[in-house]
């Protein structure tokens, strides 16, 4: 049998924890020897003291100790540091003791007196199991990174605008950490442009982190996105992180900045200009490395500035590359190629449009631009007669002859709003809201200028929840 080639070995952190002087000094030697980054620690408080300051991924660790037992940090390192690996060395070990230290997550038991090649053996099949987990989060990444690309060869099509915007993003790809700022109406594709960028500038197994900065409660919104130390605050249980340390090596995606608090465009101002960032209760800045920063936004951001909605330092840090993304109706010969490409991937070849169903879907301007057709043409494929879609299928969602579209009350449908009554106008344009985007609230609040907790009070208030 021919013997298994030797690894390489990187500069992997590894923390030694003994009360014992002479084992620390003799172990830490010999591994320093072989080329392992090695720190030690006399206790388990101070180990625990050290890895919150510098994340080890191997830990190994003496069971006797005065503060607190092998066992008993290896339970801690598990609930505060699950991703690092633990190797337990006792001198009264037990085979009892050993299967107690296994079960409760580590990755390798051996007994004293130490001997190096042992341990060296140890660290490399830690080695090689942290290998595997890497891979399997890769292989994760990549299938959550490909999913959202299913539609990336229709978004961006052949009109002018659409050539443009895609010649601009492969310009931008080698350009790897550079900020983008992302403009355009609701619906028109502004996150798929954002993975798009990152599908063709980061590596397989680079992160996509998304965050709408509209979703999040601002008393939430910290945590979210710097993520929290253990104890932080009441229920802290363990280390979390947040949407910048998860978009480490990736891409962060600020989804609507807007809709961020004066407060938090501060924090996330410190963030661009330091390229570092604080867990909440941390005490350590850690690198924001090799990160695109990409924003969204569906407001013109300059006028949030003058009008004291938005940061004018801020805006200078965002807008280094501004991408604007053409609504669908300055766009209309791409209109009949999504639509049918949507209808194929719903329902397969066989479903075709008519020629009179084509042109209905080209004379109506689209507020909620590519998520509305898309919805449209799923309306019309769930509720079709045949596999060739007719003008009729579409009549419930679109409106034949351009101008707004259809508003269907939940309710029986009552007279048409007339004069100056407040509330007939407040509930038609909330219909309309609705209807510009079926199934989505939060687009439909946006369009409305409030928040989608108001739009929900305002929908019960006229019973059109």
């Amino acid at each position: 049998m021919s013997a298994e080639p030797p690894l390489s070995i990187p500069s992997i952190p590894v923390l030694i924890v003994d009360d014992e002087p002479v084992i620390l000094d003799s172990l830490s030697s010999f591994l320093k020897l072989k080329g392992w980054d090695v720190a030690c620690a006399g206790s388990a408080g101070e180990a625990l003291a050290e890895l919150r300051q510098r994340e080890r991924p191997i830990v190994i660790t003496d069971v006797n100790m005065p503060d607190m037992d092998g066992l008993s940090l290896l339970a801690e390192i598990k609930r505060e540091f699950p991703q690092t690996e633990v190797v337990i060395m006792t001198g009264i070990g037990t085979e009892e003791l050993a299967i107690r230290a296994l079960r409760a997550g580590a990755a390798d038991y051996f007994r004293k007196p130490i001997k190096g090649p042992e341990v060296q053996a140890s660290l490399l099949r830690c080695q090689r199991m942290m290998e595997v987990k890497s891979q399997n989060e890769s292989l994760k990444a990549l299938v959550f990174r490909q999913a959202p690309h299913v539609e990336r060869d229709i978004v961006l099509g052949e009109s002018p605008a659409s050539r443009d915007t895609l010649a601009r993003l492969k310009r931008l790809a080698d350009a790897q950490d550079t900020t983008v700022l992302l403009i355009g109406d609701t619906g028109v594709g502004k996150e798929v442009a954002a993975r798009l960028l990152h599908y063709w500038s980061k590596p397989a197994d680079a992160p996509f982190v998304a965050i709408n900065c509209g979703g999040v409660v601002e008393s939430l919104l910290e945590r979210e996105l710097f993520g929290h130390e253990r104890g932080a605050f009441t229920g802290a249980e363990k280390r979390s992180p947040g949407v910048f340390e998860m978009g480490i090596g990736g891409t962060i995606l600020l989804d609507e900045i807007t809709e961020l608090s004066i407060g938090a465009q501060s924090r996330l101002l410190r963030v661009l200009e330091e390229r570092t960032f604080r867990r909440v209760g941390g005490t350590a800045d850690i690198p924001l490395r090799n990160a695109r920063m990409i924003a969204t936004t569906n407001k013109e951001l300059q006028a949030k500035v003058s009008s004291g909605e938005f940061r004018e330092d801020l805006f200078f840090r965002l807008n280094v590359v501004p991408i604007r993304l053409a609504p669908l109706r300055e766009r209309p010969e791409e209109i009949p190629v999504l639509a049918r490409s949507f209808l194929t991937r719903m329902k397969g070849e066989a479903y075709t449009f008519s020629a009179e169903a084509e042109a209905a879907l080209g004379r109506y301007a689209y507020p909620g631009n590519i998520r509305e057709l898309k919805n449209i043409v799923e309306y019309a494929a769930i509720f079709s007669a045949g596999p060739t879609i007719q003008p009729a299928d579409l009549a419930p969602v679109l409106p034949l002859r351009g101008g707004s579209p259809p508003l269907p009350a939940p309710g029986p449908a009552g007279p048409a709003p007339s004069g100056l009554n407040l509330r007939e106008q407040e509930v038609a344009l909330i219909r309309q809201a609705l209807g510009a985007s079926p199934g989505n609230h939060s687009a439909s609040a946006r369009s409305l200028g409030i928040t989608p907790q108001a739009l929900y009070r305002r929908m019960k208030k006229y019973g059109l929840d």
